[in-house]
């Protein structure tokens, strides 16, 4: 099994991302126009907490195979003064039972112990180096005109006409696993940052679509 030397903190990232940046633009073609933004980061650790989290209770798909596990390592077969590591590959399973240090313990045990104690006591098996590219609005509007007003008699009190199709995150590439790799643990001021980089069984951004029509007198 993973051993720990059971240190208090090691720092495994660094949240702050080495670049970040986004891409503003407009286009309008005769009465329509097309306006967007894409933002981008490139860089910056993120702890998925929420994986953490359903390891921890058997939640993840990779708890799903509870009938064998089967881990790789070494074993020291020298002593505590001269090592002597040897690689090992163990296999168990769910329905046998096993001699661990000096006591019979069942394959089922071992096999939850492992993801619910050792696997998880490795925050960098949560750690994720986060890209991302994301459509963070998009909109197209149509102006109607004048000429269309001054065909009906509400161009008397009606000077201007324009209709507004808007999405909101609507679009996003990442390598990230989790939900959203802008989700964060808290609110402002909790650890720091507002916990940026920390993503503990958040709500991702809602994507959203909104119509409007703005009217001039």
């Amino acid at each position: 099994m993973p051993t720990s030397d059971n240190a208090t903190t090691y720092n495994i990232g660094n949240r702050e991302p080495k670049l970040i940046g986004g891409l503003n633009n407009s286009l309008t073609y005769k009465n329509f126009n097309l306006s967007f933004l894409l933002d981008y980061r490139i860089g910056g650790d993120i702890y998925n907490g929420t994986d953490y989290a359903m390891t921890l209770n058997g939640l993840s798909m990779r708890t799903l195979e509870r009938d064998e596990l089967t881990l790789s390592g070494v074993v020291n077969t020298g002593t505590a003064a001269a090592p002597v590591y040897e690689d090992k590959t163990f296999t168990f399973n769910a329905n046998e039972s096993y001699l661990v240090s000096g006591a019979q313990t069942s394959g089922k045990k071992i096999i939850q112990d492992y993801w619910g104690v050792h696997y998880i006591k490795e925050s960098a098996n949560f750690m994720t180096k986060t890209n991302w590219l994301r459509l963070r609005t998009v909109s197209v509007s149509y102006d109607f005109g004048n000429s269309l007003l001054k065909k009906s008699n509400v161009s008397k009190v009606i000077k201007g006409l324009t209709a507004t199709l808007t999405g909101t995150n609507l679009w996003l590439l990442t390598n990230y696993k989790g939900l959203d790799p802008e989700a964060s643990a808290a609110g402002s001021g909790v650890t720091g940052s507002s916990s940026v980089g920390i993503d503990y069984n958040g709500v991702p951004s809602t994507a959203g679509v909104t119509f409007g029509v703005n009217l001039k007198f």
